[in-house]
């Protein structure tokens, strides 16, 4: 595998989102068995000061989205913050996965060095590679094992495996 900007970001998005996308449908299946509404899980949080579930699940989409377009100067594919279910949680997850589809690695690769504004850090900005390293993966992945986490402390049998979402593995020769 040879490894480049785009190679360690884009792919990995997409993977994490389809495993996300995974554990929304067993979280699903666990609500119905279970009776309960689905506003009982999009509501949880382990803290009074952090995001809720659903909060989580937007913010993975967000992070992945913002990537390509910031190393490019625009601002990210916007989507509205108003899903109520799992299924419009699911289709927000598909929806990002369609913009990642639509990245070309040239749009990603070669721009490690590209200034990168954010708005809640004005005045200053931060190289596309360490964008993309220090802030990008870290909150993609912060906010996946914040879901996964939140899913787990409810009781949706997830483990693992889910949360990976299988490996490329080979047959030996």
């Amino acid at each position: 595998m040879q490894t480049s900007l785009y190679s360690v970001t884009i792919p990995t998005f997409k993977k994490g989102l389809t495993a996300l996308s995974g554990l929304l449908d067993k979280a699903e299946s666990y609500l119905k068995e279970k009776g309960a509404p689905e506003s009982e899980l999009l509501e949880k949080r382990f803290a009074p000061d952090m995001f809720p579930f659903v909060k989580q699940v937007q913010l993975v989409s967000d992070q992945a989205k913002a990537l390509a377009a910031r190393l490019n100067g625009v601002d990210p594919v916007s989507m509205p913050d108003t899903e109520t279910t799992i299924a419009e949680l699911k289709e927000r997850i598909a929806k990002t996965i369609v913009v990642l589809d639509a990245v070309k690695p040239e749009e990603v690769d070669g721009k490690e060095a590209t200034e990168v504004r954010i708005k809640w850090f004005p005045g200053q900005h931060i190289l596309g590679g360490h964008y993309a390293m220090e802030y990008i993966l870290p909150n993609f992945f912060f906010h996946l094992t914040t879901a996964y986490d939140l899913l787990r402390a409810e009781g949706v049998q997830v483990g693992k495996a889910d949360y990976i979402g299988g490996l490329s593995l080979r047959d030996d020769a």
